[in-house]
């Protein structure tokens, strides 16, 4: 599936993260990038232990201390860089499959 670069038009996509290595799965994770300036990116949650989609741009409504924090426990994540995510267990580059997507 050709997935276009997110950014300037609305476009999401969901994505599912997979190290080879060690096993380390994040599934259905939002990259999304809309109209009124949300943005959503796959991150890691080191509290949680897990993928996480995190907020990391907001609209006008949205409160800026948010951003950028697991949406589970509002611990400070790592933002995976998506043209080579690489697993935060065990240091492998993760496969990315692109599971739907929408404009």
């Amino acid at each position: 599936m050709h997935v276009p670069p997110i950014g300037g038009a609305a476009v999401g996509v969901m994505v599912d993260l997979e190290c080879p290595s060690c096993g380390l799965k994040g599934q259905d994770l939002l990259r999304y990038s809309g109209f009124s300036g949300l943005e959503y990116a796959p991150a890691w949650c080191a509290a949680c232990g897990k993928c996480v989609s995190t907020h990391v741009e907001g609209g006008w409504k949205v409160d800026r201390a948010k951003l950028y924090r697991c949406p589970h426990c509002s611990g400070e994540v790592t933002i995976f860089d998506m043209e080579n995510p690489v697993c935060p267990m065990c240091g492998a580059v993760m496969s990315v499959s692109y599971t739907s997507l929408w404009d």
